[in-house]
């Protein structure tokens, strides 16, 4: 998110006024007689070390909640540069190791090594911004980084107090001034306090840095004033850290109090809902159980009329028979046929009905002992049209509704009777096998057959693809008996040809499924 323009007018203005300050400055040391001694040198390093470690634990405690790269490598610059100033200030007094270069030199040397560790990290912070900008785990990651760049900063000092590094002095102003425009960059792309400060950080780093270039011995008054700068230049980060923190806090803060205001809201919205579907499911149970009564009532009254419609067309038929003629006997046996339709497309109607409102009760189920017991009830109708049957089904026990299955195989032994009925001979074939874990049952038949382009209408509610002079039905068979595989957890589906027969199959889970 880009910052307004404003807020980098003044940032610009501060780090030029800052800049114009400490050049003009250069004019007015010259001249001090400021000389310095051990016992504030110790007082400098030690200080500056103790901010500099706040820093550091601020940007990286901030990588951790955040996950960016480029706080923890702030915070690792930060790191080394209080290192540094602490075996500074320890050498200063003889409380460290002899160094090899003397004990003058090494703690300028720890100075060049302390501003080289903060440059470079400073440097490794943008291009981990650019290629690496965000941890997957930065929980995980932030102890190893923090010591890894604790030691090599470590490492960095105590080869400095081995080795000359005066030459270093142009190195660590170059990575600092080509440090500020990429800071500038990513503060422009993203404003903030603490991109912000470390600006100003680097600004006043540099100017100590050409300070500290000038100085020609200890505690003369460029190197007085270049400590000075050093620890002027971790206060602003410092300051940009704490009020980022403080203003993540607040939106934390914040952002909980509206979460617990949202669960609270939540909380009743769901206990509102809980009792409105609570009543709403008394109110359908209820009205379920009123619409049952008033469909057997309905059912039990208009099957009522058609018996009668049946038997007096059928008397009519039989007993005025030879007062009738051929026209009047055929209007006869419509008149029976349509009552008969009549009560079978009701029982079908109160049989889909009852379907739809029935859970499956599951228990074990043998589904060749269940098929060859609808083949005996059929076995009438078969004799009637010389149906051939086999029965190939080898299944172990699956876990359904016995009822539910038993409609559904029914049903479909009925359709292929049916359609097969004018073959020569009538085929029909039960198969069951167990498929991936399923077990998979398919009723086939050498009848009519259909085109497969009409596939899904056959299993919906009142869908013929033949006349009623020609096959019987009510259109609502095939309906019940995918409503019942759906109730299992399966499917249904059908291969046809026109003139070939069908093969209707279906699945049903081993352990059962429910729908």
């Amino acid at each position: 998110m880009r910052v307004r323009k404003w807020q980098s007018v003044l940032l610009v203005v501060l780090l030029l006024g800052i800049a114009a300050a400490l050049a003009l400055s250069f004019r007015v040391v010259a001249g001090l007689a400021w000389q310095g001694s051990p016992r504030w040198q110790l007082l400098y390093e030690l200080f500056s070390a103790f901010i500099a470690f706040e820093v550091a634990a601020f940007a990286i405690s901030r990588f951790g909640l955040e996950a960016r790269r480029l706080p923890l490598f702030i915070g690792l610059a930060f790191l080394g540069a209080g290192i540094a100033d602490l075996v500074a200030g320890l050498v200063s007094q003889g409380l460290y190791v002899t160094p090899l270069v003397g004990q003058s030199a090494a703690i300028l040397s720890a100075w060049r090594a302390g501003r080289l560790s903060m440059a470079t990290f400073l440097c490794l912070g943008l291009v981990a911004r650019r290629f690496w900008p965000v941890s997957p785990s930065a929980r995980a990651e932030l102890v190893p980084a923090t010591i890894v760049g604790g030691c090599a900063a470590f490492v960095l000092v105590q080869l400095a107090l081995m080795l000359p590094s005066a030459g270093f002095h142009f190195v660590i102003a170059a990575l600092l001034v080509a440090a500020l425009p990429g800071y500038w960059v990513v503060y422009r792309q993203q404003g903030g306090s603490m991109v912000g400060s470390v600006l100003v950080s680097l600004v006043l780093a540099i100017f100590a840095q050409a300070y500290m270039t000038r100085s020609a011995t200890l505690y003369d008054a460029w190197f007085n004033l270049a400590s000075v700068l050093k620890v002027a230049s971790y206060f602003p980060p410092l300051i940009g850290l704490f009020v980022e923190s403080v203003v993540l806090f607040r939106a934390q803060k914040k952002l909980t109090t509206r979460l617990e205001v949202a669960q609270a809201e939540l909380s009743e919205y769901s206990k509102g809902l809980e009792k409105k579907v609570a009543e709403r499911t008394q109110d359908l149970e209820s009205r379920a159980k009123e619409l049952e009564a008033f469909a057997y009532t309905v059912s039990h009254d208009l099957k009522a009329p058609l018996r009668g419609i049946q038997t007096y067309s059928q008397l009519l038929a039989e007993g005025y028979a030879s007062k009738l003629d051929e026209q009047g006997r055929r209007y006869a046996e419509s008149v029976g046929k349509a009552a008969a339709n009549m009560k079978q497309l009701i029982d079908d109607l109160l049989e889909y009905s009852r379907l739809e409102r029935r859970e499956a009760q599951m228990g074990p189920v043998d589904l060749r002992g269940l098929a060859e017991s609808v083949l005996a009830e059929r076995r009438p109708v078969m004799e009637q049209y010389h149906t051939q049957v086999e029965l190939d089904i080898v299944l172990p026990a699956v876990a359904g509704d016995r009822a539910i299955l038993r409609q559904a195989i029914a049903n479909l032994l009925d359709n292929a009777i049916k359609f097969s009925r004018d073959a020569k001979p009538p085929r029909v074939t039960m198969r069951g096998r167990e498929e991936n874990g399923q077990c998979v049952v398919s009723i086939s038949d050498n009848g009519v057959g259909f085109d497969m382009q009409h596939k899904e209408r056959v299993f919906e509610i009142f869908q013929r693809l033949h006349r009623p002079e020609e096959f019987e039905g009510t259109g609502i068979g095939l309906s019940i008996v995918r409503r019942a595989v759906e109730k299992h957890g399966g499917r249904v589906w059908v291969q046809a040809e026109p003139g070939k027969g069908a093969t209707f199959s279906f699945t049903i889970p081993k352990r059962g499924g429910g729908a």
